[in-house]
């Protein structure tokens, strides 16, 4: 892939942690920058498909309403837990 220059302005205690990192895993600074970039671009992408009422069935301690919850507006009030058992969320990739 084609690359393009760019400039960003960051703080020199941060160009330094970068350079530090970077250097410790043996990548150059351009490198580094751009794999974790492609990284925090992946981790923001939309959800690849609709939370299902088989998905909180299937992954107790999660419940979910009586009925559809595919269209539902509220799944904030829809899907629940209690407690903090097996993490805060019911991922839907």
């Amino acid at each position: 892939m084609p690359l393009r220059k760019t400039a960003i302005a960051i703080s020199e205690e941060l160009l330094a942690a970068v350079d530090r990192v970077a250097t410790e895993r043996h990548e150059t600074r351009n490198r580094f920058v751009t794999r974790v970039l492609e990284q925090a671009v992946a981790a923001c992408a939309p959800f690849t498909r609709m939370l299902r009422d088989a998905d909180c069935r299937d992954n107790p301690p999660w419940t979910c309403v009586d009925g559809a919850i595919g269209y539902s507006v509220s799944e904030l009030a829809d899907v629940t837990k209690p407690g903090a058992g097996r993490g805060g969320v019911l991922c839907c990739r």
